[in-house]
């Protein structure tokens, strides 16, 4: 308890230079928090709202018990985690942070996975969106849209090698008295039987989805407004920081980095516009999206503490993603830039146009979205298999 106190001191004061910040400027605290809910609005919300609902569905439909039979193989051999873990991975992958913390918290609280477990995968696997990575940065923001391969490789590569090195190095006491005590099939020894659920109406398991799901991003829109605040009211203090350190040998980047670590989105559109070289861009968007900014850790951690799920190494995992994917994008993208073929696709000032509502996502997103409606059918498909009740959906 002693140590957490200057931690909690430091939060404290904190809050309350925010909260001064605000009566000073309350016309620019105002103008942040409605930049934050157009940022929500504009991307979080129509690109993650669908992967919810129908993650609370598969839940519901017992599909995470129907992949465990299926990818409990690959999933203990590479990750040492439970075949249910597949599910949450799958998500996360799709639809980015903080989804993977959320799904995971789920299960734990389902029963369906261990809390080491939950806490190891979210660690590794918070993400970036492919949809986030192809159109906002790198069509939107870099303004190079055939450098989406290589982004997806690095920040999901560095994220799948540290999955796989965290096997070797648990952060966490293993799972094994408390996965005891979780249901397992007979014919494996990880993979646990589905709840005893009451019939419930489609109709009625639909409405819970949209609810928990509208739940959950109502969450991730309040901490998003509130950090863009606070980032707003500290304007002047990060400026002049900035101003000091980058005359060394950062012009004009050390703003976007020092945003980047409070909100991710914010500080990408900020690097994405310095007069940096292309290298160094490049891998200080890589550091940031590996980090994810303040503002995505306090949405896992809120998601993770539903279910008495540890955070404590998940910083740390964050600012090694960050670190290993920038510095292996600084040795490779000098061999890498002779091949890369400009596409030629103007799309206007990057820092102008990603709050807004011109980003166009529904076609993606709909591909991602049919991606998952497919693996959601074939899980109800083998969860129906080994069922002996009937299925009324």
């Amino acid at each position: 308890m002693t140590r957490s106190a200057p931690a909690r001191e430091l939060t404290i004061a904190l809050l309350v230079a925010v909260a001064l910040g605000m009566l000073a400027q309350p016309a620019e605290a105002l103008r942040a928090a409605r930049r934050g809910l157009e940022l929500w609005a504009n991307v979080v919300l129509p690109a993650t709202f669908p992967f919810l609902v129908l993650a609370e569905l598969s839940i519901a439909w017992e599909v995470p018990q129907a992949l465990a039979a299926v990818s409990a193989p690959v999933v203990r051999t590479v990750f040492r985690l439970p075949g249910t873990a597949a599910f949450p991975f799958l998500f996360g992958l799709f639809s980015g942070y903080p989804t993977t913390a959320k799904v995971a918290s789920r299960l734990v609280q389902e029963g369906l996975l261990d809390r080491a477990s939950a806490a190891r995968l979210t660690a590794f696997l918070t993400s970036a969106d492919p949809l986030f990575l192809g159109a906002a940065v790198a069509a939107g923001l870099l303004d190079r849209p055939e450098l989406a391969p290589y982004l997806f490789a690095l920040h999901y590569g560095t994220a799948l090698a540290l999955g796989f090195l965290s096997r070797f190095f648990p952060f966490e006491r293993s799972g094994r008295a408390e996965g005891a005590s979780l249901r397992r099939s007979p014919g494996a020894s990880d993979d646990p039987l589905p709840r005893k659920r009451p019939y419930e109406p489609p109709g009625r398991t639909l409405a819970r989805a949209v609810h928990e799901a509208a739940h959950t991003l109502i969450a991730i829109g309040g901490i998003m407004t509130f950090f863009a605040v606070a980032l707003r009211v500290a304007a002047l203090e990060i400026s002049w920081c900035a101003g000091r350190a980058s005359e060394a040998f950062l012009p004009n980047a050390a703003g976007g980095i020092l945003m980047g670590l409070f909100e991710v989105t914010l500080g990408l559109a900020q690097i994405a516009s310095s007069p940096l070289s292309e290298n160094l861009r490049i891998a200080f968007v890589l550091f940031l999206l590996g980090w994810g900014g303040l503002s995505v850790h306090a949405q896992v951690a809120a998601f993770l503490a539903e279910a008495g799920v540890s955070f404590r190494a998940f910083p740390l995992y964050r600012l090694l993603h960050g670190a290993l994917s920038g510095a292996l994008s600084l040795l490779v993208w000098p061999y890498v830039e002779p091949h890369m073929n400009p596409a030629g696709v103007a799309v206007g000032n990057p820092g102008e146009r990603f709050p807004g509502t011109d980003l166009v996502f529904s076609g993606n997103l709909w591909l991602f979205s049919l991606a998952l409606a497919a693996l959601l059918a074939l899980g109800l498909a083998l969860g129906s298999r080994g069922r002996n009740r009937s299925s009324a959906f």
